[in-house]
């Protein structure tokens, strides 16, 4: 199925959740969870909330033994969920964060009981200290879960530096506690005393601490253990410091509700989260792009992105212009260059002439005498008498030629003469197939309207600045597409050399060196900035002659491809 006709199914998935997608996916996701628990009743379901609803990333209910998710916070970046298979090794590396949920979801399914007869904040602190406890079993059980679990932190605990005394002491259970559950690593997160020391007293820390151990080590289905740890904790805060209500131990899950925040914690356990999901795609065999690769692609997009915009202004024609009838030695010249030009791309003729000891072919007599002194010497002839010739017809090469005219205020002399120079080789490229264009650039650059059937020369003029340069080449990129390794492709520079940003200038013209273009660096005098490597440089001593210099270096790039 066509890219576009694919991520068009995924929007309309993301928009409804009815869509049969969630439906296929929360089938594949059951047949994966049942690799993780021996149970053999869990059901999973999957469907996009709204991301202010307040709905965990997942929860696991006792009664219906199903795992409900979050698509938006378990899939970020809205995959499409036709195309996720957790059952496939990548795809696990691929989608990190909806594995680890899934993973721990399926660990209460696997290890969490039914706490029956609990209410208000005892009811809570067992449902916060079963979170750690249950999530060790699941490491311990599968190697790779650990990882999974990492990578989906976050997620699983949503907002975790603390704004509450409350708050702290839950933060403290639920990271401390996989801390000792071994799930964290306590060198990558900050000093969990310091950080909730505003909040908490040493003797609170002590004591949630202590019940935390206690609770991790209960076995599977130790509900006493863990209601007598929620007792202790619960006693430090008296009976308003939780929300009432009831929990019969239907529903489990241990998100903090709410955006995980810039916190010191939450920036820890995102450092926490790249790296488990690095780890995981390396070991899948999925190659991340270095640094420097992403470096680089960032600075292509950016780079694109500041040659589209330079191309609309372009295409706006800022500079003003005047228009004047082409003379009688305007359009000899253009005849004589576009001769000039469809001479030098004329189809050559490749001749392959291949030896051979059979016929047919041409006679060689000296090979044949050579053959008969062979075979009468009775050693093994290796003679070849016969010549075959194939002669193939080499394509005409195109040929893109653009013109970047500096009009600054030094350039008056030059710039009539370039703009007809421009003008006959507009038309003459266009006899052989080609295109050309012309940009004039001061502090700005702008397209010359002149095209191979312009009846008039249209002449700019002259004035601003000299910083347009590394514009109007990026304008002549797009516009020819001289990136494109194909035919003879070259940039003509017709400028005072007086450049202020001269850096900026030859990144941009070594950028089209390197792509295979030809660049003649036209000077109306020595010195100005030292000229791009590669480019070939003259002095402008005649204005007149302009035209002369850009059409010989057009020949040359024309011959000089059709040789290839």
């Amino acid at each position: 199925m066509p890219a576009p006709a694919t991520a068009s199914l995924a929007h309309a998935a993301w928009e409804s959740p009815s869509h049969p997608q969630w439906r296929q996916l929360g089938s594949r996701l059951t047949d994966w969870v049942d690799t993780l628990t021996p149970r053999r009743d869990v059901l999973v379901s999957v469907l996009p909330h709204h991301p202010g609803s307040g709905q965990p990333a997942g929860v696991f209910n006792h009664r219906t033994a199903r795992i409900a998710l979050d698509a938006t916070q378990a899939m970020p970046g809205r995959p499409d969920p036709d195309r996720i298979d957790l059952r496939d090794e990548r795809d696990r590396a691929r989608f990190p964060v909806l594995t680890g949920v899934l993973a721990h979801e399926a660990g209460h399914a696997t290890h969490t009981s039914r706490r029956y007869g609990l209410s208000g904040a005892v009811a809570e602190w067992a449902a916060l200290l079963e979170e750690p406890r249950m999530e060790s079993r699941v490491a311990a059980g599968n190697p790779q879960a650990r990882r999974w679990l990492q990578a989906s932190a976050l997620h699983l605990l949503g907002q975790i530096d603390p704004t509450s005394t409350d708050h702290a002491a839950r933060t403290l259970v639920l990271l401390g506690g996989r801390v000792l559950a071994g799930v964290l690593d306590a060198e990558s997160l900050p000093d969990l005393d310091a950080v909730l020391a505003p909040w908490l007293t040493v003797e609170q820390i002590a004591v949630i601490a202590e019940q935390t151990d206690r609770a991790i080590a209960a076995e599977d289905g130790d509900t006493a253990t863990i209601t007598a740890a929620a007792e202790k904790i619960a006693s430090l805060f008296g009976d308003d410091a939780q929300s009432g209500g009831t929990d019969d131990g239907d529903d489990d899950c241990g998100a903090h509700h709410g955006a995980p925040g810039d916190g010191p914690l939450a920036a820890a356990l995102t450092a926490v989260a790249v790296a488990a999901a690095q780890e995981l795609r390396a070991a899948a065999g999925i190659v991340d792009p270095s640094p420097a690769a992403v470096a680089a692609r960032a600075a292509r997009q950016a780079h694109t992105s500041q040659a589209v915009e330079d191309q609309r202004t372009a295409r706006q024609g800022s500079h003003e212009s005047r228009r004047r009838r082409p003379t009688a030695d305007d359009h000899k010249h253009a005849k004589v260059l576009t001769r000039s030009l469809e001479s030098a791309a004329l189809r050559a003729v490749d001749v392959t002439r291949t030896p051979s000891s059979t016929p047919p072919g041409r006679l060689r007599t000296s090979q044949l005498v050579r053959r008969r002194g062979q075979i009468h010497a009775r050693v093994r002839p290796t003679a070849t008498p016969w010549e075959n010739t194939r002669r193939r017809t080499v394509d005409t090469p195109s040929l893109v030629v653009g013109v970047a005219l500096d009009i600054s205020g030094s350039m008056e002399p030059f710039a009539a003469p370039t703009a007809v120079a421009a003008w006959a080789l507009a038309r003459a490229v266009r006899q052989v197939g080609g295109k050309a264009a012309t940009v004039t650039w001061n502090h700005t650059s702008s397209l010359l309207p002149v095209t191979a059937v312009s009846g008039s020369v249209p002449v700019p003029s002259i004035g601003g600045g000299s910083t347009g340069l590394p514009a109007a080449l990026r304008v002549l990129d797009r516009e020819l597409a001289l990136g494109r390794d194909h035919g003879a492709r070259m940039v003509v520079v017709v400028t005072d050399g007086d450049l202020p940003n001269d850096a900026a200038v030859r990144e941009e013209a070594e950028r089209l060196v390197a792509a295979g273009v030809r660049i003649l660096w036209l000077v109306t005098e020595a010195g100005g900035m030292t000229p791009p490597e590669g480019a070939e440089v003259a002095v402008i001593e005649d204005p007149s002659r302009i035209g002369q210099l850009i059409g010989a270096a057009a020949v040359t790039a024309l011959r000089s491809e059709n040789r290839r």
